[in-house]
């Protein structure tokens, strides 16, 4: 994603994108991107998404930028807990093993298909 530049996902005008923002290739500072990403999930994302988006975004956020107050940009502490996807995930965590098996499993299925 670090080749992808921010300007290509934001001119899609698609809410499912966003999250992907802060592992692109973009101009500027930290703050200014994760502001773009909340208002575009706000403006652009069903009511029932929103929670989710904000909350991958800021999973991957914090794999590009570590400090926790730019979370506070994307909901903070309470959007995760808001989400339905991170609650689903936080009631039956999946071990490594169970990982590595879905992990297995796609790219099997992937091979398949190219054949």
């Amino acid at each position: 994603m670090p080749d992808v530049p921010a300007a290509d996902l934001l001119a899609a005008e698609d809410a499912s994108l966003i999250p992907w923002l802060p592992l692109t290739r973009f101009d500027g500072e930290p703050k200014r991107l994760l502001r773009q990403c909340r208002e575009r999930i706000v403006q652009q994302a069903d009511l029932k998404e929103r929670a989710n988006l904000l909350a991958v975004t800021q999973v991957f956020s914090r794999l590009r930028f570590p400090s926790p107050r730019l979370l506070e940009i994307l909901g903070g502490k309470n959007i995760m807990a808001e989400s339905r996807l991170c609650n689903a995930f936080a009631k039956r965590p999946l071990n490594a093993l169970q990982l590595y098996q879905i992990r297995c499993a796609r790219t099997k299925g992937r091979m398949a298909g190219a054949s």
